[in-house]
């Protein structure tokens, strides 16, 4: 069998130096190889924690904590004018998101599924699959870094965020109610009709801002105005109460 040959190096100088050998470039490769692999999985199971735990920023700290585990991040949430901010980059890591940066704009890309969400920093104003809200608090730039509200971020991409006084922490978690399957089965809508296309073409807003009405017997979509300038008919009507009955934050599609 071919041996492989060992390659030397000089440590130290003059009489003292002495010849080691270098590891081999396979060996190297192999390791850096396994290194990649332990960082992807790190990251997907926290992404996969995520999707079902408690999600802990805390204010000061560069980093979060999920199902127990604490990560590091490059950024800390910090508290401004009574809001909690939390960065863009600690936000997609925690909640396996994917995040686009645009600096001629100064917009920010959050993508979770079918779920796009736009920020410009500075402008109140969210853009949630082309449609525009408000928002109560404008994305920054701090230390080279982008920020977002956590609440409404949060509920934008189907979460709740709460503040943790005591532990002077914003807590993001899963949103609490039916799933949109459920919600589909029992106001007899196929998921695709109730949560895709309706969704795209119809209605375009977050079950947080989709608020349902009894009127005269009949279901009324209001999110500050009427989503439309006819009123809604009968599947949107029961669309929108299948969103508002899936809980708080909740999209028309996905979770």
């Amino acid at each position: 069998m071919k041996q492989e040959k060992k390659a030397y190096q000089t440590v130290g100088r003059g009489r003292h130096g002495r010849r080691e050998p270098v590891a081999s470039q396979r060996w190297l490769g192999w390791s850096a190889m396994v290194l990649a692999a332990l960082l992807v999985f790190s990251l997907l199971a926290g992404a996969a924690l995520a999707a079902t735990s408690e999600v802990r920023f805390a204010v000061g700290k560069k980093g979060f904590a999920v199902g127990g585990q604490n990560m590091s991040t490059e950024a800390a949430a910090f508290v401004k004018d009574g809001r909690a901010y939390v960065p863009v980059r600690g936000l997609a890591q925690a909640l396996g998101l994917a995040v686009g940066w645009d600096g001629i704009k100064k917009k920010v890309t959050v993508t979770k599924g079918e779920v796009k969400v736009e920020l410009v920093i500075g402008n109140k104003e969210i853009v949630i699959n082309g449609r525009s809200q408000r928002l109560g608090a404008a994305p920054v730039i701090r230390a080279g870094r982008a920020y977002v509200p956590a609440r409404e971020i949060a509920e934008s991409l189907g979460y709740q965020a709460r503040w943790d006084a005591a532990g002077r922490a914003v807590v993001v978690m899963p949103a609490a109610g039916q799933g949109p399957a459920e919600a589909a089965q029992k106001y007899g809508l196929s998921l695709n009709q109730a949560y895709h296309n309706l969704h795209a073409q119809q209605l375009g807003v977050a079950c947080t801002t989709c608020h349902v009405q009894q009127v005269t017997g009949e279901i009324q979509v209001f999110s500050g105005q009427d989503v439309s300038p006819a009123a809604p008919g009968p599947v949107d009507r029961k669309a929108c109460l299948a969103c508002h009955t899936a809980g708080p934050g909740r999209k028309l599609y996905g979770r």
